[in-house]
């Protein structure tokens, strides 16, 4: 029941709460508190490396062999306090380190079955753009080095080609002709993701032409095609049926052209690299319609075709004449990679003076790669053969179009929504996929769930703050603390602030309490200064007395107040960021025991006017962060598109 209710609430809360009143489920309150006693931290996801020994510690070493899959999702920027851990919830962090910006991408890192098909996210950072490439390494050694302790063994860790992966491929890798790195003398081969490349390639060459050797590859002749086999209605200008669009009976202009969204599906590359397309535009060629250097460019499609199958293969035997069958000993696809490295070496986008875009390089680190992998997969674990599409990101996008559909369609969820989605999916051991993802569904399972995690122990990843380390950080996204104005406005909201904070902390105060003595001004119901105009505007009605809704405080306390408050914006830049937040701003704000009965009564207030403050400071924070609409973040991912 508790796995079902957590798993139905995850899906949908308001399924949830009808189907409450007939199943009997429990509370959603309660289902939060299961959720917030799973610990759930920045870095190496705590017990995962012990769930996964025990797990697989019977399996044969075939099995044993994976591979690291990482890869970045969008965040909102957002700021929550949780008062319960006393930690503001949004920061940066990787489980090592930690600043003071607003964290607005995930890092997350997967093992994934090589032989056989299973895949767990066992890490996670949050950060501010993209993570940084020496983080990224030092994470995936911590992994490789900890999963190689289970008896779980990485033989390759796959990405996409963000400016970071790069950065981090050229710290990992020797050498295009060794793209790999040792850990514990064990070869670690890096290899990019095929489908980015494939798009990469496709959004390339719609933007330069190709140059091979002596021969020329022009998107034009394949827009050309397009324009040849569609047929439009004279009157709409709508496209209508018609016979010859079976000549490239895939194509729409999705295919062709610039579309939101669309250069992130991979479908609308890979079905541009076909056989299909191929052969019609040496077709339109043979009959005239398209020139015969289009011959170039039909060739390049059949080759990129192969060259997909042959990096994307699910089937352990030949069923056709492609190659997107197993590689093994005496296939075709070992001599046919081996030709396509140095084909590509080849390639020139645009002319002489242009940068050429690192897909190059990608494509010939990642096939060199894999005919490696393979000749290691063979002597240290006896494979027989190799389905390449085991070496993608898939998994990890799907196991991302999971995370937002937390409560509906969230595209980018908060670093509290992030988690609490992680939380769900590891308790809930299921998997299930948008529409709308970016690639096809994979049959991956997770390995393990929560509830089989044996060493799970609550752990914080941020420390809590101390004196030495206060200020250690900068702060990017607070200005430093000014100077308060000494203007009417804000003795206007002192006072009123000041009331509501006086009249809150007497109404919990012990029957023993005499701290109203001192607090409250005995003329508070006289209207007496310009000072008092906003509490006055504030009530509700016709009040039988002034300032009704407030206590008024004493011009004493009012200065306390302000005191207090100039701390709290000096202190909060620094340490916003750490745990025990509120414990500290207690600890160093200014006492005033001659404004209370006890010191005890001192420090509740003191308790009150921080927690109080540090929400309004995170509301401030969250109004007047940045925030990134979905075309932007659209041509973010699109800009990775063209490396």
């Amino acid at each position: 029941m508790k796995q079902f209710g957590l798993n139905l609430f995850f899906h949908s809360p308001k399924a949830y709460r009808f189907l409450r009143e007939v199943l009997h489920l429990p509370h959603v309150r309660t289902l939060r508190r299961w959720l917030a006693d799973i610990p759930m931290t920045p870095g190496i996801i705590p017990g995962a490396m012990d769930t996964i020994g025990s797990i697989t510690k019977d399996w044969p070493i075939q099995d044993k062999a994976c591979c690291l899959l990482f890869d970045e999702i969008a965040l909102k920027q957002n700021l929550m306090y949780d008062q319960s851990k006393d930690i503001v919830i949004g920061f940066s962090d990787d489980g090592i380190s930690w600043t003071s910006r607003v964290a607005n991408t995930a890092l997350v890192v997967a093992v994934s079955g090589i032989s056989r098909s299973w895949m767990q996210p066992v890490a996670f950072a949050v950060s501010h753009n993209a993570t940084p490439a020496l983080v990224m390494r030092r994470l995936l050694l911590d992994l490789i080095q900890q999963l190689e302790t289970k008896g779980i063994l990485v033989k390759a860790v796959i990405c996409d080609q963000g400016s970071n992966n790069v950065s981090l491929s050229k710290m990992l890798v020797h050498s295009l002709h060794e793209p790999f790195f040792t850990v514990n003398n064990r070869k670690v081969y890096f290899m990019f993701d095929t489908p980015h490349l494939i798009k990469c390639t496709r959004n390339n060459l719609r933007r330069l032409k190709l140059t091979i050797g002596s021969e020329v590859v022009d998107w034009g002749h394949i827009e050309t095609l397009y324009k040849k086999t569609r047929h439009t209605d004279p009157a709409s200008n709508k496209p209508t049926e018609h016979l010859k669009s079976r000549l490239a009976k895939k194509l729409r202009e999705q295919h062709i052209y610039r579309m939101p969204f669309t250069d992130m599906r991979v479908k609308y590359a890979s079905q541009i690299f076909s056989e299909s397309v191929s052969i019609a535009l040496l077709t339109l060629m043979a009959i005239g319609e398209l020139p015969v250097n289009a011959k170039s460019t039909a060739e390049f499609i059949e080759r990129m075709d192969k060259l997909f199958d042959s990096l994307n293969s699910s089937s352990v035997r030949k069923q056709d004449d492609k190659m997107r069958y197993a590689m093994s000993d005496g296939s075709e696809h070992q001599a046919f990679l081996e030709q396509c490295i140095a084909w590509i070496a080849s390639w020139h986008f645009g002319g002489p003076q242009d940068k050429q875009p690192h897909t190059i390089k990608g494509w010939q680190i990642t096939i060199k790669a894999l005919l490696l992998l393979w000749q290691d997969l063979k002597t240290e674990f006896g494979f027989s053969n190799l389905l390449t599409r085991r070496l993608q990101q898939d998994p990890l996008e799907n196991f991302f179009a999971t995370i937002r559909q937390k409560h509906g369609c969230n595209e980018a969820p908060n670093v509290y929504q992030f988690t609490a989605a992680l939380k769900h999916i590891w308790i809930g051991k299921f998997f299930r996929l948008s529409a709308q993802g970016n690639c096809e569904v994979t049959t991956n399972a997770f390995l393990t769930n929560i509830e089989d995690a044996s060493g799970f122990v609550s752990l914080s990843s941020a420390p809590a703050v101390s004196h030495s380390t206060l200020h250690d950080f900068d702060c990017d996204y607070a200005q430093a603390p000014l100077q308060e104005p000494s203007d009417m406005i804000y003795e206007n909201v002192i006072y009123h602030v000041t009331g509501t904070l006086v009249k809150d902390f007497l109404g919990l105060r012990a029957t023993d309490c005499t701290c109203n003595r001192t607090l409250l001004d005995k003329d508070g119901g006289v209207l007496s200064g310009k000072n008092q105009f906003f509490a006055l505007l504030k009530e509700d009605g016709v009040p039988e007395h002034l300032f009704s809704a407030i206590s008024a405080a004493t011009g004493e306390c009012i200065d306390y107040i302000k005191q207090l408050d100039s701390h709290f914006k000096h202190e909060i830049p620094y340490t916003a960021h750490f745990t025990n937040v509120c414990k500290h701003l207690i600890q160093v704000m200014p006492k005033k025991p001659h404004l209370f009965c006890s010191p005890g009564c001192n420090t509740k207030f003191v308790h009150m006017f921080c927690s109080k403050r540090l929400c309004w400071y995170i509301t401030f924070v969250n109004k007047n962060t940045e925030t990134k609409s979905r075309k932007s973040a659209a041509a973010r991912k699109t800009r990775k598109l063209t490396n």
